[in-house]
């Protein structure tokens, strides 16, 4: 997934969450792990902001959790599927029954 917020876009993969960080994250958040899953689903501004959080640490910005505040108007989270829209109009595999058989 993407995540843009004030104009700058982070990649942020939620499936390459490292122990380090989530135990970084419940340090500075209170957050656990089910809490930030559940709360994205949700869009718990809790949530919202402990992704833009990490999404920054990655990059090498590192702010205080309590001091990140950011517009939800400018905050978006774009799903990988919406930006691999053009892989869609790949032509499929043949169906199995269209192989000859040897």
């Amino acid at each position: 997934m993407q995540i843009v917020v004030d104009g700058s876009t982070y990649d942020f993969d939620t499936a390459t969450l490292r122990v380090g960080e989530m135990r970084a994250l419940k340090k500075a958040s209170g957050l656990k792990i089910k809490d930030f899953t559940e709360g994205l689903a949700e869009s718990d501004p809790d949530a919202l902001t402990a992704l833009v959080w990490l999404a920054k640490r990655r990059c090498g910005e590192h702010i205080k959790f309590d001091d990140l505040d950011f517009d939800l108007s400018d905050f978006e989270i774009v799903e990988a599927d919406d930006t691999d829209a053009a892989a869609g109009d790949a032509p499929a595999d043949p169906p199995a029954d269209d192989v000859a058989a040897e």
